[in-house]
């Protein structure tokens, strides 16, 4: 029995002791410390206990239960976000620590287990993402908690966030996000598009089941709707990164879908071939490592066969052009949606409006030069995600 409780004591040291010492040198507010020490005093506790030491195993283990305890009991309510809003969530052991936390967290952990992220490009990530948590000081309940659920079995759909124009009958945008869950990032984001934006959470946001990501954007573009007041003649589906695979499927079944955005998205050759969806608009990284620009060129040249669709790269960005790029990545939203998602005139900026290169398909890189959309790798070569 004494050597269970040892091996079950050493599991818990080694499990615990990485992301519990990550944690309280990476947190940026003082609950991320919080949890980061009260796991280190865990640690210390169950050392204490393989040791002839054990005695005083119960004072740091005392001292980690009431940390962690108080943290519980000052989970911060569900409330509004400069700029969004979004369905209550239920207080859980994701609530502990604020989101950002989480992403520093993550973004420490991915140098280690994410091929595409070496130091560099965490920093880089860093760097461009971190800031927008500096706009959402009240550091609300975190929607990632529906995908760390998803990934432990518990699948929850309902959740959105959500902001609105002043004006009434805006257009409708319904934001599908990437891998690893909805970050509050995306919405503050949206959140300065003159319309109404609706960001559902899909779990863990890999879009493995069609029939359940096309009821979820169904769900949000009904609340859009009738809820929000947005026009239901102008409806956009705009998906980053995973999230294209749910956009294309939608927006490829759906008569409702006015235009297709995607940003820095995986773009599957299966839908892309014979696509007889609504018009589509890709941003993209030239220097994206998770998603080659040249297989992306390839997916749009494809898609151009059979539809309108426009390209803007972006030079020397990554998979992280969303917010790197910001203002122009909103800008270029904006002006395809008020495009209506129909080649027209409009008042778009002309980089990010170029003359029509074609009569199905236009491309502009931005801070380059110009390429033939035909140009590029197979289009039926495998996407790398």
């Amino acid at each position: 029995m004494e050597i269970v409780a040892r091996s079950v004591a050493w599991f818990g040291i080694v499990g615990g002791l990485p992301p519990s010492l990550l944690l309280f040198v990476v947190a940026e507010t003082a609950r991320g410390r919080v949890l980061g020490a009260a796991g280190l005093l865990a640690v210390a506790a169950l050392f204490s206990a393989t040791t002839r030491w054990r005695r005083i195993a119960i004072a740091p283990a005392v001292v980690a239960v009431a940390g962690v305890l108080g943290l519980a009991w000052t989970i911060p309510r569900n409330a509004p976000s400069p700029g969004f809003e979004g369905t209550p969530i239920e207080a859980s052991v994701w609530q502990l620590v604020p989101e950002v936390d989480l992403v520093k967290l993550g973004i420490a952990v991915a140098v280690w287990i994410d091929p595409h992220v070496d130091r560099a490009q965490a920093r880089r990530i860093a760097d461009v993402a971190l800031p927008i948590y500096a706009e959402i000081p009240d550091h609300p309940r975190t929607a990632l908690a529906f995908a760390f659920g998803e990934v432990f079995g518990s699948v929850r759909d309902g959740h959105r966030y959500w902001s609105t124009p002043r004006q009434e009958g805006a257009p409708v945008l319904i934001f599908l996000h990437g891998s690893a869950g909805n970050f509050a990032s995306y919405a503050r984001v949206s959140s300065a598009l003159d319309a109404v934006v609706v960001c559902p959470s899909v779990g863990f946001g890999l879009y493995l089941n069609s029939e359940r990501t096309a009821a979820v954007v169904e769900d949000a573009r009904r609340f859009a709707v009738e809820t929000l007041g947005g026009d239901p003649e102008r409806v956009f589906v705009a998906a980053l990164s995973q999230g294209g695979v749910g956009g294309m499927e939608v927006a490829r079944g759906a008569e409702w879908v006015r235009g297709l955005i995607l940003i820095s998205a995986v773009m599957e050759p299966h839908l892309a071939e014979g696509w007889t969806g609504p018009e589509v608009f890709v941003m993209h990284g030239e220097a994206d490592r998770r998603i080659p620009v040249e297989e992306i060129r390839a997916r749009v040249a494809t898609m151009a066969r059979t539809a309108t669709v426009s390209a803007t790269y972006f030079e020397g960005e990554d998979h992280f052009l969303m917010f790197s790029r910001r203002s122009e990545v909103v800008e270029a939203i904006a002006s395809f949606i008020d495009r209506g998602g129909e080649e027209g005139d409009g008042d778009a900026d002309p980089a990010m409006d170029p003359e029509a290169s074609g009569t199905a398909d236009r491309e502009v890189d931005v801070g380059g030069d110009r390429e033939d959309p035909e140009a590029g790798s197979d289009p039926d070569a495998e996407l790398d995600r």
